[in-house]
């Protein structure tokens, strides 16, 4: 197996976003560690990409501008490893926030249509409950219209339960918490094992 990790990108949090300490100490914090951006806190948002020798596996898809206008670096970053989009053959989703799913549906469009696409069925509940959209923070609402997109332009999304193997060597398992029905992504080979989380 060959797993290679690819940015879409970053975003800088605001020193006035992180509590408990004054922004000119959350700045010198994160200079100290290297993590400061320009404005603020930089965090990178990583997906993965896994070739098994015969096909290709895309681990979450990335804010793809929705968060920062500079992000949407995946589907470049393929072509240049000559990984079109239509090229992937599955693709693993974390969970449904935005953050990890917009790549999926940027432009209105199915933009991994050769793609079987997976994702745990508690997640796409959730965030497809009028309900639950109703009672949930403004900050939530795009991963809510994101997931709504990715139900209509994925038929062949496979809503999914629990510990599941997805191709040979690569499994799914049950990280609840951060959301209902988060998953990690385990590879296995010749007794070693890789976990993606």
């Amino acid at each position: 197996f060959e797993v290679t990790v690819i940015s879409d990108g970053y975003i800088d949090f605001p020193y006035e976003l992180f509590t408990g300490a004054a922004p000119a100490d959350a700045k010198a914090a994160g200079d100290a560690v290297f993590a400061a951006g320009s404005n603020g806190i930089r965090a990178s948002f990583s997906t993965w990409l896994i070739n098994d020798g015969e096909r290709y596996i895309l681990v979450d898809s990335g804010p793809a501008g929705t968060v920062s206008p500079t992000t949407g670096w995946l589907p470049g970053t393929l072509e240049s490893l000559g990984v079109p989009a239509s090229s992937i053959d599955a693709v693993i989703l974390s969970h449904a926030h935005v953050d990890h799913i917009a790549g999926m549906v940027t432009g209105g469009r199915n933009n991994y249509p050769n793609a079987e696409v997976y994702i745990n069925r508690r997640n796409v509940a959730t965030y497809t409950d009028p309900a639950m959209l109703a009672r949930a923070p403004a900050i939530t609402h795009s991963s809510f219209a994101a997931t709504e997109q990715l139900v209509a332009l994925y038929p062949r999304l496979q809503q999914i339960d629990g510990n599941r193997e997805i191709s040979r060597g690569v499994s799914v398992f049950d990280l609840s918490g951060h959301t209902p029905g988060q998953i990690g992504v385990k590879i296995e080979d010749a007794g070693e094992s890789l976990l993606l989380v």
